[in-house]
């Protein structure tokens, strides 16, 4: 054994003390067989090798500083107020009574292990490597993981008070394997860190923080499990309408074996290497799915991204995972009652996502215009009914439930129209009939010269020739409307009769020359002596076959000489028009 220079006291009190040493280097050997060691306050023992306490009635107490360059063995009762430096393994077989004490693990990798589970007041982790745990432990005071792994392995470390400063770091992290977790008390409405981490793959240090909603006692566990969710038995492909999909590196077990009170429950994570998340997802069963926590807030702590749902109570079932949340179904507004055979409607989700995608359908009608984007233009046909639907995809690719928008078509009417011709004079009265189908109960006429007029079958006549564009409008019961037009054309001309029948029947009772578009007009009819019997110079003026002193002319053939002139051309005609009458006359 050697002492190191800077002991100030050292008293032990020895019976079989045994100190092996080796002039070889070989690692030296410091084994009690029984008997009572004591390390004073402020002293420092160094042991260059393996400490072993042995015999059933020994007792180890340090309350100063016992460096130990290689393992801890205890086999009977040791502890003290002091610190054990250790550089090998601790094991401990028997009973480890802390105090107030610390233990330091200084070394490489580094076994927590033996027979007895130990109670550390302080575990400090130092040196380099990955300390592990072989069986359950626990902490009273302080868990001080500075920059190193803390493997519980299938096994529990615990921190059994319920200060929330109980934990400290800088870049270490406790991993578990199995259902090996870390275990915290708690008893105060404050947030408890879990630092948990894992170097199973790529290292990760993903740590869980916990707010009880009250101060009533609870008992908390929390472990990152550092592979994917399904071959576990938690099929990623299973979640509920409000999850599109969930992280496929990693999740966390976390349960409560104390307590009753609703928590705030938030998870780490690096978006730079696992991707943005938006919402927290819990494992449930019957049915097997994941099922989204709502609601999710999202924050950023210590460089971290944070998910958080608070006024969690359901811990009956450990996996927790990041999520990204289905869309809500989108709302959709526009038109919902209209007259079929409409066109140009809009529909439009309210609100839009910036760079989000809409996935419009439609039945009773077609879109015309505007997909993908928020807002669409829709023709709808004349069946009674139609369904607008859309989905929204989000721009990380989660495509929303569809929503449906029903819509009322009033059966609308066809406006159709028939015209007695397309060629024909100034002055002629022609008949425009009515064909619309489909519960037309009003008709709006305008005929292209400023007349308008609301007969079913109208009839009408133009001053002047030229193209006139016929309109007409229709309308149903349920104010569904429409309007068809046609070009008419009256021409520019002349027309003269060679016989007509003065008798009073109604049928061809005057000498009509039909004409077009006469700026100039002079018709005078004469007797076979030359003598002059009607004249007239106003083109809708017709001989009746009387003279100007009002006598009915006798049957017979008579003259006439019509001058007569429009802006193009010159129309002169003499003739003999025939002038009948029936045997009753």
């Amino acid at each position: 054994m050697k002492f190191s220079t800077q002991f100030r006291t050292l008293l032990c009190l020895v019976t079989g003390l045994t100190i092996a040493s080796s002039a070889w280097g070989q690692a030296g050997l410091f084994n009690n067989r029984g008997a009572v060691v004591y390390i004073n306050t402020g002293a420092v023992v160094r042991v260059l090798g393996t400490v072993t306490n042995s015999k059933i009635n020994a007792d180890m107490t340090n309350m100063g500083d016992f460096i130990i360059d290689n393992n801890f063995v205890n086999d009977s009762v040791a502890g003290g107020d002091g610190i054990y430096h250790v550089w090998g393994d601790w094991i401990n077989n028997r009973r480890f009574n802390a105090g107030s004490g610390e233990v330091s693990l200084e070394g490489a990798d580094q076994l927590i292990t033996g027979d007895s589970l130990t109670w550390f007041y302080d575990l400090t982790c130092l040196g380099s490597g990955i300390k592990t745990q072989t069986l359950n432990s626990r902490v009273s005071h302080r868990l001080n993981l500075n920059d190193r792994e803390l493997a519980t392995d299938q096994f529990d470390m615990t921190v059994t008070t319920a200060n929330t400063a109980a934990i400290t770091r800088t870049t270490g992290y406790v991993s578990s394997l199995s259902n090996g977790k870390l275990y915290r008390n708690t008893n105060v409405n404050n947030a408890y860190i879990f630092p948990t981490g894992s170097s199973v793959g790529l290292t990760r240090y993903r740590p869980v923080e916990i707010t009880p909603s009250t101060t009533e006692a609870g008992l908390y566990g929390v472990r990152l499990v550092n592979n994917d969710a399904t071959p576990d038995g938690y099929d990623r492909t299973l979640v509920d309408t409000l999850v599109c999909r969930v992280n496929d590196k990693f999740y966390h077990r976390i349960n409560r074996p104390t307590g009753t009170v609703p928590a705030t429950i938030s998870v780490f994570y690096d978006a730079t290497q696992d991707q943005t998340w938006d919402i927290l997802s819990h494992w449930t069963v019957s049915p097997n799915k994941w099922v989204g926590m709502l609601p999710t807030t999202a924050s950023v702590q210590s460089g971290l991204d944070v998910l958080t749902h608070a006024g969690w109570n359901i811990f009956t079932e450990e996996p927790y995972i990041l999520g990204l949340r289905r869309p809500d179904a989108p709302t959709i507004t526009g038109p919902n009652l209209l007259c079929g055979n409409s066109a140009g409607n809009s529909y439009t989700i309210d609100p839009a996502t910036s760079g989000a995608t809409y996935n419009w359908t439609i039945s009773g009608g077609s879109i015309s215009s505007g997909t993908p984007t928020a807002n669409v233009q829709v023709g709808w046909g004349n069946s009674g009914s139609g369904v607008i639907a859309a989905s929204v995809t989000a721009p990380n690719g989660c495509t929303s439930g569809i929503s449906s928008y029903p819509v009322s078509l009033y059966l609308a009417p066809t406006a159709i129209f028939t015209t007695d011709t397309n060629n024909v004079f100034a002055f002629d009265l022609i008949s425009f009939t009515d064909a619309s189908i489909d519960g037309a109960t009003q008709w709006d006429w305008s005929f292209g010269d400023g007349v308008e007029t609301s007969e079913q079958n109208p009839f009408h006549m133009y001053d002047v020739p030229g193209q006139y564009n016929v309109c007409l409008m229709v309308t149903s019961n349920d104010g569904c409307m429409d309007t068809t037009c046609s070009t008419i054309e009256i021409v520019e001309g002349l027309v003269v009769p060679n016989v007509f029948t003065p008798n009073g029947d109604g049928i061809n009772d005057v000498f009509n020359v039909k004409n077009s578009g006469m700026d100039e007009y002079t018709l005078q009819i004469f007797n076979r002596w030359g003598l002059l019997l009607f004249e007239t110079t106003a083109p809708q003026v017709k001989w009746d076959g009387t003279t100007n002193s009002g006598e009915q002319v006798p049957a017979g053939v008579y003259y006439f000489v019509l001058k007569a002139k429009s802006a193009t051309t010159n129309y002169e005609k003499n003739g003999t028009v025939t002038v009948l009458y029936n045997s009753d006359n």
